[in-house]
């Protein structure tokens, strides 16, 4: 049980007091969260971060609750939780990567073009915007080719 997710911590106070509350640091400078409550005095900038109470990745929005989404156009959390479970069920996808307003997976299987179009227009109507400079056509690359999805709101 528990999965690594890399999370990068900014300047932006939702994810900051996430992890001043919640991420503990080993001796070893590993990071890791199990939904305890933690006061660390150094912030830190983006770290492989071992939850160790989840199975899946997409429920680290259940552990992050109110600290993440919700503004703007960025999904709530509760909905980033259910959208990505759904994509883990049918695309094989699992995050890698979190920031307060960007999500990292990765595919654990190739997709046919279907697949692949069904993905990107989940992405536009949670209002995604693409993380590359080419647009949703290079976003259908890199899904093809490197079977990743970067996606992120404004």
């Amino acid at each position: 049980m528990g999965k690594k997710i890399n999370i990068e911590a900014s300047d932006e106070p939702c994810m900051f007091q996430f992890f001043k509350k919640y991420i503990h640091q080993t001796d070893k400078n590993e990071f890791y969260c199990d939904n305890r409550v933690v006061d660390i005095s150094n912030p830190n900038p983006g770290v492989v971060v071992d939850f160790k109470n989840i199975d899946h990745t997409y429920e680290v929005f259940a552990v992050l609750g109110n600290y993440w989404g919700g503004w703007n156009s960025t999904p709530t959390a509760a909905e980033m939780y259910n959208r990505a479970k759904e994509w883990e069920e049918r695309f094989g996808t699992e995050i890698v990567g979190l920031s307060y307003n960007s999500v990292d997976f990765v595919l654990n299987r190739k997709l046919s073009d279907i697949e692949i179009e069904d993905l990107i227009k989940e992405c536009e109507d949670l209002h995604a915007d693409v993380a590359c400079s080419g647009g949703y056509e290079e976003m259908r690359k890199i899904i093809r080719e490197k079977g990743e999805l970067h996606i992120w709101w404004d």
